[in-house]
């Protein structure tokens, strides 16, 4: 069942958001970790939907911050309610000292035989969207570490 909400929330306006307001945002997480889940979740009830007019409760959003090198960091937001296709699992937010953003999903798709495979996708400053490969399992090391070599 396609949920719009989880779609757009990861594909379109935290992206966005970021791409625009990435230094605020990162300062926000990073000072109140727990104030900004509060803001993600309101956010997340003010998402325009289009083709469905069922919204799903905001999902808990965990948030870690992992230092990648001294120069480089990165946030991981765990959506554990993320369980259909096209929805991001995991978020990451990649960042440096001179305040370059990198923004990564590990989304949920079908493969051949309809079983479950994981997308590791970037979206860029455009909003293009890049894969960089698929995955079998859920695995949130595979995409912390391909993420470190990306980054």
């Amino acid at each position: 069942m396609y949920r719009e909400d989880y779609y757009k929330f990861s594909h379109y306006f935290l992206p966005y958001s970021l791409f625009k307001f990435g230094n605020l945002i990162i300062k926000r997480i990073l000072e109140d970790k727990d104030g900004f889940i509060k803001n993600l979740k309101t956010s997340w009830r003010n998402i325009e939907l289009e083709k469905s007019f069922v919204r799903s409760n905001p999902p808990s959003f965990e948030i870690d911050n992992i230092e990648i090198n001294k120069a480089k960091s990165l946030i991981v937001v765990k959506m554990p309610e993320a369980k259909e296709e096209k929805e991001a699992l995991y978020i990451g937010i990649g960042f440096n000292k001179k305040n370059d953003i990198r923004y990564f999903t590990y989304e949920i798709g079908k493969g051949i035989h309809f079983e479950d495979v994981y997308f590791l996708c970037e979206w860029t400053k455009e909003l293009k969207h890049i894969n960089h490969g698929v995955y079998s399992n859920k695995d949130i090391g595979n995409f912390i570490g391909d993420i470190k070599a990306l980054f």
